[in-house]
């Protein structure tokens, strides 16, 4: 995934699955007492890996770099910026295109 947001390619990480399965603490981890860093803490989810192992790589390669990420959770229907600098949580509103059925 890392390699190929370095190509420059947009990259998703996606988690689906009923209430309670365990996506927030696979995508986000959870942050042990004691630990520093994301590298060093065993209970990091995907999320804080990946964006460290970008940052590590973008820093050895010494890339000139512009970086965009949202930060979303859809929850009944809904979707929610995770990065919001409001207190609660910013509803988005969602746009369909129905003439691309099936594409």
């Amino acid at each position: 995934l890392v390699d190929e947001v370095l190509n420059g390619f947009n990259c998703t990480i996606f988690a689906y699955g009923q209430t309670g399965t365990g996506k927030t603490f696979t995508m986000e981890g959870e942050r042990t007492d004691g630990c520093t860093t994301w590298q060093d803490d065993p209970l990091a989810g995907i999320i804080p890996r990946c964006v460290n192992h970008l940052f590590d790589e973008l820093r050895i390669q010494k890339l000139e770099y512009t970086m965009r990420v949202s930060f979303l959770e859809l929850y009944n229907e809904e979707a929610f910026d995770l990065l919001s600098a409001h207190d609660d949580l910013s509803k988005l509103r969602l746009f369909e295109d129905g003439s691309r059925k099936g594409s």
